[in-house]
This record gives structure tokens, C-alpha cells and sequence, in this order.
């Protein structure tokens, strides 16, 4: 696991995190972290928190397992941006996804990996008017999204 911060207010902000369950709470914490020292208020604090946990759990889902999961935040004017990104892993959990058809989730969930269904990708997409979930050009996977700041810290 490492993090990357620098001192620079547009600077990006990074964790590096193992595709484990485990530590999707570590991504919460950071989360919360980053929007509390940009003076995010409770809310959005609540929101960014819940985005990156179930954007981190659905690359925990569907990421290689033996690839790690970035999640980047950049601060901006009065915003700040969130992408969470990892390594397609549709052909390690394609298999334990057989009923699944390809395309489209069971109840139309949205899907990232073929035939894999991210039912998390909804709460994001009713959360954030801004989000963003697909295929990245660097072959990666990424959700990302951005909340407001109603306040900024000095």
C-alpha cells in the first residue's frame, strides 16, 4: 500500500491500495481524509466517502487480483475530483459469472467487465450528476466522479 501527497493545493492526491476487501476501509479513511482537509462539508464528506467505497469494491470485484487499485483525488477551484482505477480482471472472475449475460447485469445493472455486474455503479451514478465509469486508454478500468467544496481550508 502507499500513499502519494504533496503539499500543493492542485496537486493530485493518491493511495495505492492491494485488490483486497480488506482494505477498502483504508479507502474510506482516506476519502474522508482528503475531503475533510479540503474543507468539504459533512455531506459531501459522506458522499465521496460512499463513492470510493463502492467504487473501490467493484474493482475489488472485478479487478485482477494480483494488480493493485489507484484512487487519485484532485483538488480543483471548488471541487474535488475522484477517479478510482484499476486492471481488468474479466478473465479471472468470468467463470464464477457464467449466468450473467454479457452486455448487461441481471436487473440491467451497469456493467464494466463483460458479463460482470457493478450494482454499486448505480448508487455512483445517483450520487454524482458528473460520473464517469468505463474503460480508461491506458486499458485500465476507472469510475470517477467530483463533489463540491462549500468551504476551503487555508
Amino acid at each position: 500500500m502507499s500513499a502519494q501527497t504533496t503539499g500543493h493545493e492542485n496537486q493530485t492526491h493518491s493511495l495505492e491500495i492491494p485488490n483486497d476487501p480488506a482494505h477498502i476501509a483504508t479507502a474510506r479513511l482516506f476519502a474522508s481524509a482528503i475531503g475533510r482537509h479540503f474543507g468539504a462539508d459533512e455531506e459531501a464528506v459522506e458522499d465521496l466517502r460512499l463513492g470510493v467505497s463502492e467504487a473501490v469494491t467493484c474493482a475489488v470485484q472485478q479487478g485482477d487480483p494480483t494488480k493493485s487499485i489507484r484512487i487519485d483525488v484532485v483538488p480543483g477551484a471548488d471541487t474535488l475530483g475522484v477517479e478510482v482505477a484499476w486492471r481488468d480482471g474479466s478473465d479471472v472472475v468470468a467463470n464464477e459469472h457464467d449466468d450473467v449475460p454479457a452486455g448487461g447485469g441481471q436487473s440491467g445493472a451497469p456493467v464494466l467487465a463483460e458479463g460482470v455486474p457493478a450494482m454499486g455503479l448505480d448508487l455512483i451514478r445517483g450520487l454524482f450528476e458528473d460520473a464517469r465509469i468505463g474503460p480508461r486508454s491506458d486499458g485500465m478500468r476507472a469510475v470517477g466522479f467530483s463533489i463540491s467544496l462549500s468551504e476551503r481550508s487555508g
